[in-house]
């Protein structure tokens, strides 16, 4: 289960979570883990006691539409649909000062990371976050 793992990461970054929310027990995912946008397209199209029950047409009435599920169900795709002409040129308008930056910087240049591409409505949640803490040692 990758969620619980997914969570503790997204918690180490955002104080304001609590990865605990996320868990799985006796394999039924908590009243938080099912409700997530994660968890919402990965159990979309899966049968099983704890399936999501959307449809195509609820998982189009989201935002998503499923592009690619791997035979084995380990990756899968959905596309974004209606993404708004002001998201599509705030991207373009970022790509090119990323281009410009890395011409006159080079690629790795920490200044470029200045140029990136989040649109403004992310701001917030980005001035919240703190960088990735590993918190397991995984045996290293």
């Amino acid at each position: 289960a990758k969620a619980p793992h997914i969570a503790r990461i997204a918690a180490s970054v955002f104080g304001d979570m609590d990865a605990g929310d996320f868990e799985i027990s006796a394999d039924v995912p908590s009243d938080a883990l099912r409700a997530s946008l994660v968890h919402t397209l990965f159990m979309h199209g899966i049968s099983g006691a704890h399936a999501s029950t959307r449809d195509e047409a609820e998982l189009a009435a989201l935002g998503f539409e499923e592009v690619f599920t791997s035979p084995n169900r380990m990756a899968r795709v959905f596309r974004v649909l209606r993404v708004s002409e002001e998201s599509k040129a705030h991207v373009a308008a970022s790509f090119e000062r990323v281009r410009a930056c890395h011409a006159e910087h080079g690629e790795l240049h920490p200044v470029c990371r200045a140029h990136h591409g989040y649109p403004p409505e992310l701001s917030p949640a980005l001035e919240a976050a703190r960088p990735f803490a590993q918190l397991e040692k995984f045996g290293f």
